[in-house]
């Protein structure tokens, strides 16, 4: 009886450690074109507002961010109950708001994911291969771009 519960325990642990990853590379498998950084580039005036629109503090940064660090990013901010826990949270990863912000415009902007959990899972995954392969400055020039043609595509008046 010890031995089965060693076995449960140890493998409810590997479970634990691999299931972010697993998350992880399952969105990213989802997502069938991955965004190309845009071309234009932002003034410095317009990259530092949408820097301050979505909870960036100072001068705009990004960080690398595993899937790790996306649970705790996640975890942080869903016990955030007001805005100055969140701008809290979003400083210890920044960047990762805006990333996020920018994979939710990328992908329900291309309409090839259609479950909600699904997409929800593709927008983490893409938002943590955003902050490795992109810059702050392609990420905020992408939202700028992304939510104008968004906004324009969804709110017809």
């Amino acid at each position: 009886m010890p031995r089965k519960f060693t076995y449960a325990i140890l493998l409810s642990g590997l479970i634990t450690l691999f299931l972010p990853y697993f998350f992880y590379f399952y969105g990213l498998q989802q997502i069938q074109e991955f965004p190309e950084p845009c071309f234009k580039s932002l003034d410095t005036v317009s990259s530092q507002n949408i820097w301050q629109i979505y909870y960036g503090q100072g001068n705009p940064n990004l960080v690398k961010i595993s899937p790790y660090n996306y649970v705790f990013a996640f975890l942080c901010n869903t016990q955030a109950s007001t805005e100055e826990q969140i701008k809290k949270c979003n400083s210890k990863y920044p960047g990762l708001a805006h990333a996020n912000i920018f994979a939710g415009f990328y992908l329900r902007n291309s309409k090839k994911i259609q479950k909600p959990l699904t997409l929800g899972i593709s927008e983490a995954a893409l938002a943590i291969w955003l902050t490795n392969h992109w810059s702050i400055d392609e990420i905020l020039n992408g939202i700028y771009y992304y939510r104008e043609y968004f906004y324009k595509k969804h709110n017809k008046r």
